[in-house]
């Protein structure tokens, strides 16, 4: 093997035989670095999908029991119930009754930042001068810190 000229006389010269085991060290330390993210990735994949299932599952849950209970008509005292019962805020403003309940998911990594879990399910309905409701509900499920 020949020594590059730039090198003092005194400096070792790498040997044929470890550049064969430096490779193979670099080769296994950087497939074990993948692997380990690999499976990191899936087990965050699997966990998101249970919370997303249980946000979808409260979000449905919220429009099933807000089509069934606030229908047009539905008086003032029993809108202002289905508020408190469902453990959320109420403002009463411009004739629309909104409220809100703060929950957890798993939101999208684009948008939303890596493993971010605050949630929060909407509640919108018309009322009129007298406080009853006089539009169907809409419910809203959203990410409260996505772009």
């Amino acid at each position: 093997m020949r020594r590059a000229s730039y090198l003092p006389s005194e400096y070792p010269q790498t040997s044929d035989k470890v550049l064969p085991v430096i490779r193979k060290i670099l080769f296994i330390s950087l497939t074990l670095v993948l692997v380990g993210c690999l499976l990191g990735w899936l087990a965050y994949s699997r966990s998101c999908g249970r919370k997303n299932a249980v946000f979808a599952a409260q979000v449905e849950l919220m429009k099933h029991d807000a089509q069934t209970q606030l229908k047009i008509g539905t008086p003032k005292d029993d809108l202002l119930r289905f508020f408190t019962d469902h453990n959320m805020h109420v403002v009463i403003q411009d004739g629309t009754a909104y409220g809100g309940m703060t929950t957890s998911g798993c939101g999208p990594i684009i948008g939303c930042g890596f493993g971010t879990s605050r949630a929060f399910i909407q509640l919108r309905v018309e009322v009129d001068e007298a406080g009853s409701v006089k539009s169907d509900p809409v419910v809203r499920g959203m990410y409260t810190d996505c772009l």
